[in-house]
C-alpha cells in the first residue's frame, strides 16, 4: 500500500483522503488503548486528557467507535470498551 502512496503526488486528493483516514484510524486505537489500560468506564474529556486529542475530536471518534460496536455506554456521558 505505501508503495502506491510513494507515486501518486502529494497533493493529490486520494492521498489526503488516504493520510487522513490513516491519521483518523491511529486516533481511534489510541481512545481504544486508553479504555483498555485503564480498565473502567470513562468520560470523554477523560480520554482526551490522556491521549491529548482535542475533547471535541475525542466525542466525535467515540461516537463512531460506539456505532461500529467497539465500545459501549454502561450509563449516561460514559464509554468503555467491550470485552
Amino acid at each position: 500500500m505505501f508503495f502506491y502512496l510513494k507515486k501518486i503526488k502529494k497533493s493529490s486528493v486520494l492521498y489526503i483522503c488516504i493520510e487522513v483516514i490513516y491519521k483518523k484510524m491511529n486516533k481511534k486505537e489510541q481512545i481504544l488503548n486508553v479504555f483498555s489500560e485503564i480498565g473502567k468506564p470513562m468520560r470523554p474529556g477523560e480520554v482526551a486528557e490522556k491521549t491529548g486529542i482535542d475533547s471535541k475530536e475525542v466525542s466525535k471518534l467515540i461516537k463512531e467507535l460506539n456505532t461500529e460496536e467497539k465500545i459501549y455506554s454502561p450509563k449516561r456521558c460514559f464509554y468503555d470498551i467491550k470485552k
